[in-house]
């Protein structure tokens, strides 16, 4: 588990950059770290986040795997958040 350090990432920081699952671990953004993510965009901060291989999660009950950014607390008329995924390393 990985912490944001909010000091470090204000006023200068335009966006933050985030993948899931994290390389090279595989570890994955779930719960209150997704929550911390979308309070980071609503800081003034754009958050990136990569999701493009977020199928790739071999530990996880199925149902987790759908647990993504785009679950948690996300008010996209609000929140400065950019999701991106593609289609064909789904399947």
């Amino acid at each position: 588990m990985w912490d944001i350090n909010h000091q470090s990432t204000q006023p200068m920081t335009k966006f933050l950059y985030a993948s899931h699952p994290r390389n090279p671990t595989g570890q994955a953004v779930e719960g209150s770290e997704l929550d911390e993510l979308v309070q980071v965009s609503r800081n003034g901060q754009t958050v990136v986040l990569d999701e493009v291989y977020s199928w790739y999660n071999w530990m996880a009950p199925l149902v987790k795997v759908f647990r993504l950014l785009n679950a948690s607390k996300l008010d996209v008329n609000r929140d400065a958040l950019v999701i991106i995924d593609g289609l064909t390393k789904n399947w």
